[in-house]
């Protein structure tokens, strides 16, 4: 089939799907009513082409009026030149046919062989293959031999199908004639058949005129601007809807950024107010106390090791001694809450005793860790002024106790200074606590009588 059959085709693929009674009324119902919205598509094919019937030296105009070809004029190139027939046969076809009609060649009935032929339905895939391929055995001619056309008429079972053969000679120097006088042809047609909703065309698709890009027609065009239409609706609409959103949300936006500002601000604030709270605190932690220090070096010194000097400088600790455990007394030190890092920084040598070794060993101060009190401050006390209280009578110490702190003194200073409402909670926080009682005095556990230094250990030697 020359040309493009969009009916066909779709019908084609409704069957394919099983849609086929859908695109029917789909097709009707579109047609109807491209009728109405462009009265250019009320014209078949047909309608918008003049008919040329070459018979010898006799060329015969036809329009179809009502599905029936009609004579509207005629010329006699006998006496013509080549020259002549050219300018005969313009002005005849300017006058014969309206604006934008189109030239058909027009053959007569005994120049076609039509016959109907039945195929199976897988054949309509690829219908235009297989009827070239059947030709010889459907007619006298091969495929290489002639032009044909079919069009479908009816599917059931199978396929019946209208086939039109025409040899190539027949069409060929017709064709030519037509060139030579300046006129392009579209189409081939059948003298009987222009009552049909698709008439044959015999000429094929590479004769077609401008076969590359062949021009739409007014429907195609039509639906080929609409579906650009739709696309760019498609493609801006969601980037429209995008916009107003984000107009939308920019208030917000806006507020939120605010918002997060004064956060950020409320918690430079706070950091600055944290740091300047736990500065003392800090310098505090960096350098733990002596007592601290010679209280880990006390508990974590094995029995066999006497110390003889004992230096604390800056975050420093030295200890000079003997020991008859010196490989594994470095070790010992790792253990310690107030010292890390600890190693000889002389070379053992032989102590006054049997087994014992003189050593060096010294070991940096950890800081002292932090405190929850000191991570989280408590909020300073309100400033109404509280009654001062009586301070209560503290019971006497029990014998071989540690005194606790007399903090009733201190407690009665802090209110008494609070009463402005200006004192820190760091005061609370830094108040000293009771000692908890040791049942065994520390004497009794070293072995080293009260009030002796730590280097009196070194007096116990054999």
């Amino acid at each position: 089939m020359a040309g493009i059959n969009y009916r066909e085709n779709l019908r084609h693929f409704g069957q394919r799907l099983g849609l086929n009674d859908f695109f029917d009324w789909w097709l009707g119902e579109l047609s109807a009513l491209l009728r109405q919205l462009l009265p250019g598509t009320s014209q078949p094919a047909l309608a918008r082409q003049v008919l040329v019937k070459i018979s010898g030296s006799l060329v015969i105009f036809f329009r179809v009026v009502h599905g029936k070809a009609a004579e509207v004029g005629r010329l006699d190139m006998a006496s013509l030149e080549a020259t002549g027939q050219k300018h005969a046969f313009q002005s005849e076809f300017n006058r014969v046919a309206p604006q934008k009609s189109e030239i058909a060649l027009y053959l007569a009935q005994e120049q076609v062989l039509c016959k109907k032929l039945s195929l199976p339905l897988a054949a309509e895939e690829n219908l235009r293959q297989v009827i070239a391929f059947e030709m010889d055995r459907h007619t006298p001619f091969n495929p290489g031999q002639v032009y044909f056309d079919y069009r479908i008429v009816r599917r059931d079972k199978q396929l019946d199908i209208a086939l039109a053969v025409a040899p190539r000679d027949t069409i060929n120097e017709p064709l030519r004639q037509l060139a030579a006088w300046g006129a392009q042809t579209v189409a081939v047609r059948v003298a009987g058949d222009a009552g049909n909703d698709t008439p044959w065309n015999l000429l094929p698709g590479e004769l077609l005129p401008n076969s590359g890009g062949a021009r739409l027609p007014r429907l195609n065009s039509a639906l080929a601007v609409g579906l650009a239409a739709l696309l760019c609706a498609a493609l801006a609409l969601p980037i429209w809807q995008k916009r107003e959103t984000v107009l939308a949300l920019q208030p917000q936006v806006s507020k939120a950024h605010e918002q997060a500002e004064a956060a950020e601000n409320l918690r430079r604030q706070l950091e600055a107010l944290l740091a300047e709270y736990n500065y003392l605190l800090d310098k505090k932690r960096e350098s733990p106390p002596v007592v601290a220090v010679l209280e880990d070096v006390t508990r974590l010194l094995p029995d066999d090791t006497w110390v003889q000097q004992f230096d604390l400088k800056g975050k420093e600790m030295r200890i000079h001694g003997e020991t008859a455990s010196s490989s594994k007394l470095a070790g010992l030190f790792e253990q310690a809450k107030t010292l890390h890092d600890a190693s000889f920084r002389a070379p053992l040598t032989k102590g006054q005793g049997a087994n014992s070794e003189r050593f060096q060993l010294a070991a940096e101060t950890r800081p002292l860790p932090r405190t929850e009190t000191e991570s989280h401050p408590t909020t300073p006390a309100s400033p109404v002024a509280q009654p001062q209280q009586l301070p209560q009578p503290v019971a006497p110490p029990a014998p071989n106790q540690a005194a606790a702190p007399d903090s009733a003194g201190a407690a009665a200073a802090a209110q008494k200074k609070n009463k402005d409402g200006k004192l820190p909670a760091l005061l609370e926080a830094i108040k000293p606590k009771a000692i908890k009682p040791d049942p065994q005095p520390a004497a009794a556990k070293t072995g080293i009588e009260p009030g002796a230094a730590p280097a009196a250990r070194a007096e116990k030697r054999p």
